[in-house]
């Protein structure tokens, strides 16, 4: 049991103060008119709210309770979790990146005899559920899945409860609810009746009748024929394919707008091309761990014909409203998140949008850094989703778009036998969303609209300016793998198979590695007088490098190999501890081997 619940301010107006609270305590209040048995900060300190949120102590353990929907409290660097214990240690902080920062660290103590029947019991609830876990992880593999699923704890703990007094469904719906009353029911109605479905019609696959079909994404009208969405929604739109693309209205059973043209953000696949180009990310020398973006600017105009008929159009928010766009905020979207849900077979034949709540939990760069409100274009929500929501629009509490849904952090569940792949919603429940002012300027844009500036190259430049990339890794592993003294490198080439002769020396040490650039697979072998002597397969994302010692002078055969039906750009280094580089033939397309 706790024994006393102590505060550590550690920054703002009461830094340095320490403040302790018995740990029978049923409630502490934090804010400007907290009074004498809470912890109140000056009446000067505007970013905390008279009454901000409180401590309440539920069967032993404390946890957060919020008081209004505008008072933000992160825990750990994370928006605060309603009804989860809170863990000895936790650094809060009040307000924006401005706000009063503290932690709360518990004191334990001593169990009595009844302390220990207690534990014994949430132990036992504890176990159960864990059982359950267990039961469940079963059923997965019986059925051909298995999951890897990791638990980690904010501010380096790791840990798993399981609640008994609440269910995490029931403390979810608490949220969303919350959520929900900050926001006008008109606003709620008009959000929900601009939700289109993306729906996909294959004549020669799915029958007859407007009613069959595949749901592929979300639109929402914002201009007489013209629906918003993401790029990855309008580029899985293939016009010219003899397929049918409509935009569904809510509650509509056949028919719709059928879609006539897209149009995509230039950026979208430059800001790819040029992270592609680099491979950057983080390495030891035994590891890369690539830079891994979602979706940047992620956004689409869909061209429909209309007619005459008047569209449910969402307001844009204007720049200042973005700009002031800030952690904590209250959002709501409309749209279809069906990947995984019972529904998702049918939802084509009469789509019936779903309304969810949650806030902003961070705004950065498509870098994930911090940046200026120009380039912090990608905002960090809790706001649950899954595949179909995608191009949802999404509102603040003035009923505006700030932001269109486009992906969101999951856990890939995939057959050992490379079978069935699914996508399970993230512990982290940090979704991802483009900030509308890119949809703004995609509607500026003429068409076809221009490639991404110079002052845009020259940002995103100097944020891969922070990383390292793939180079330098394979240079690296070289280095540290082969210990060989001198090396040269070719320019990249393509290959189904390749095969090169190289001379050797008695003795003499050499040493191979190679890469591919596009993430496919490559793989190298030595050959000596046609039999294999070495081998190296990485697979994708891998580097195959291998070492030869000659036994005696004469030549050595380097065969490459990469997918069977795929041409594969590649690096090859080469290196010899005789101070004698090895030799590379000039041509690029070499004939494949038998």
């Amino acid at each position: 049991m706790i024994k006393t619940v102590r505060i550590t301010h550690l920054g703002g107006a009461l830094k340095g103060k320490v403040q302790e609270f018995p740990g029978d305590t049923r409630s502490i209040l934090f804010g400007r008119e907290a009074g004498p048995d809470g912890v109140t900060f000056p009446p000067t300190d505007r970013i905390v709210g008279r009454k901000h949120f409180s401590l309440d102590n539920k069967s032993g353990d404390f946890k957060v309770t919020l008081i209004g929907s505008d008072h933000y409290v992160e825990v750990n660097g994370h928006p605060a979790e309603i009804g989860v214990p809170i863990r000895s240690g936790s650094v809060f902080r009040l307000g924006d990146e401005k706000g009063p920062t503290f932690r709360v660290d518990f004191e334990e103590a001593e169990a009595a005899a009844a302390d220990d029947d207690n534990r014994t019991q949430r132990n036992k609830v504890r176990t159960s559920a864990f059982d359950a876990v267990g039961g469940l992880r079963r059923k997965m593999m019986a059925g051909g899945l298995a999951a890897l699923v990791l638990f980690a704890g904010v501010g380096g703990a790791l840990y798993y409860i399981i609640e008994k007094e609440r269910s995490l469904d029931e403390q979810f719906a608490d949220l969303q609810e919350r959520a929900s009353q900050t926001f006008l029911q008109a606003d709620k109605d008009r959000l929900t009746s601009a939700a289109y479905l993306v729906v996909m019609q294959d004549p020669a696959g799915m029958g007859a009748g407007d009613k069959q079909g595949q749901a592929i994404g979300t639109a929402w009208p914002v201009a007489d024929g013209l629906f918003a969405t993401n790029a990855h929604v309008a580029l899985a739109l293939n016009l010219t394919g003899g397929k049918k693309f409509l935009l569904r209205a809510p509650g509509k059973t056949d028919g719709g707008y059928a879609v006539t043209a897209t149009r995509v953000h230039p950026d979208y696949s430059a800001f790819f091309a040029f992270l592609e180009e680099r491979k950057l990310g983080a390495f030891s020398p035994s590891e890369f761990n690539p830079f891994n973006p979602v979706g940047s600017y992620d956004v689409a105009l869909l061209v429909a014909d209309t007619g005459s008929d008047k569209l449910p159009l969402l307001e844009l928010a204007p720049p200042e409203e973005i700009a002031s766009l800030k952690p904590g905020a209250p959002l709501a979207y409309a749209g279809y998140p069906i990947e995984g849900t019972v529904d998702a077979g049918t939802a084509h034949a009469s789509p019936n949008p779903e309304l969810k709540f949650g806030n902003v939990s961070a705004l950065s760069d498509f870098f994930f850094f911090p940046a200026e409100a120009p380039y912090s274009q990608l905002v960090h929500h809790s706001l649950p989703t899954a595949g179909g929501a995608s191009g949802s629009p999404i509102i603040d509490t003035k009923g505006h778009v700030v932001a269109i849904l486009s992906g969101g952090n999951n856990t890939l569940v995939e057959s050992p036998q490379g079978g069935t792949k699914a996508r399970l919603t993230n512990a982290v429940q940090t979704n991802f969303a483009q900030r509308v002012d890119l949809l703004r300027a995609l509607m500026a844009m003429p068409d076809p609209p221009p490639p991404p500036d110079a002052a845009t190259i020259a940002y995103w430049q100097s944020r891969a300016d922070k990383f390292t990339d793939w180079d330098h890794y394979v240079a690296a592993k070289v280095c540290t793998d082969c210990s060989l003294k001198d090396g040269n490198t070719t320019t990249s080439a393509s290959l189904v198979r390749r095969s090169e002769t190289y001379p050797v020396k008695a003795g003499a040490t050499y040493g191979f590695i190679a890469y591919a650039k596009a993430n496919q697979r490559i793989s190298l072998g030595v050959f000596n007088a046609g039999k294999m002597i070495a081998y190296a397969d990485e697979g994708r994302n891998g580097v195959p490098n291998l070492t030869y010692q000659a036994p005696a002078d004469g030549t050595v055969e380097l065969r490459l190999f990469g997918d069977e039906n795929d041409k594969v750009a590649y690096t090859l280094y080469r290196f010899s501890d005789d101070g004698q580089p090895l030799g590379m033939p000039e041509s690029n397309e070499p004939p494949p081997l038998e």
